[in-house]
């Protein structure tokens, strides 16, 4: 997963520096020099293996540390879900988690 941008609710610039530590169903964990507050609103894009559009959802920090934070993943639809989770699940077989753009 190629992680384009976090951008905070309520904020003009995204987040920089961000390293995609681990992901799965429910969320994202990201390695970061200055995390988000718990509880902060987050627009995610990021780029999903085998699809050529950006992939765009709302996540919620659930937990933030001094250099890492974890993002609850917000879905839509059920058909969302669906398709992120077979996406994310051939990261899985690959190990191809990747970075921030």
């Amino acid at each position: 997963m190629i992680l384009r941008h976090i951008l905070a609710t309520g904020k003009t610039a995204p987040v920089t520096g961000v390293r995609v530590q681990n992901v799965g169903n429910g969320g994202v964990l990201v390695r970061l020099s200055r995390p988000l507050p718990e509880g902060s609103l987050v627009d995610l894009s990021f780029q999903l293996p085998g699809r050529a559009r950006t992939t765009r959802l709302l996540g919620l920090v659930r937990w933030s540390r001094k250099a890492s934070m974890g993002i609850q993943f917000f879905y839509s639809t059920d058909m969302e879900r669906n398709r992120i989770v077979r996406s994310l699940s051939s990261l899985e077989r690959t190990g191809d988690i990747g970075h921030a753009a």
